[in-house]
This record gives C-alpha cells, structure tokens and sequence, in this order.
C-alpha cells in the first residue's frame, strides 16, 4: 500500500515505512535507535537537521515522498 498513507501516520512512521529504517539511520549518520526515537516522541516528527537528509533518500530511492509528507501538521495550511 504505497498511498499517501493515513492521516494519523506520523512523518517518522511514514519514511521508516517507505525508506527504510537502516537507510534512513545511514543516510542521516545515525543509529537506528536514533531513527527510532523519532517514532516515539515528540509526536512521530523528523528533526529538522535531518529532514533534507530524509528528502535526499527519498529522491535517490525514487519514493514519492515530499516536504509536506515529512515535516507534519495539516498539508497546505498556510497560517504556518
């Protein structure tokens, strides 16, 4: 099921899910520990510092996977 995901996937679930969660360890110069803390606190988001790294993986992996997708909150709102 490669759908934008569901609404209450968060963006740490959603790139584990289509990128991998060594591959995202790798490409972001960390552990899969580190990766997997990003699940489980502050509600599932994808720190900053490494948002570009998870963007970059998504490109080379060919996976539709954009900046909406990855840094969370409502897509498209404007008020931001």
């Amino acid at each position: 099921m490669m759908s934008m995901g569901d609404a209450s996937e968060t963006p740490a679930n959603r790139a584990v899910r289509l990128l991998g969660l060594i591959d995202l360890a790798h490409a972001c110069r960390l552990t899969t520990d580190a990766v997997r803390k990003w699940q489980k606190s502050k509600g599932g988001l994808i720190p900053a510092a490494h948002q570009a790294g998870v963007l970059r993986l998504a490109r080379e992996k060919g996976v539709s996977l954009t900046a909406a997708d990855i840094i969370g909150g409502e897509a498209g709102g404007a008020d931001q």
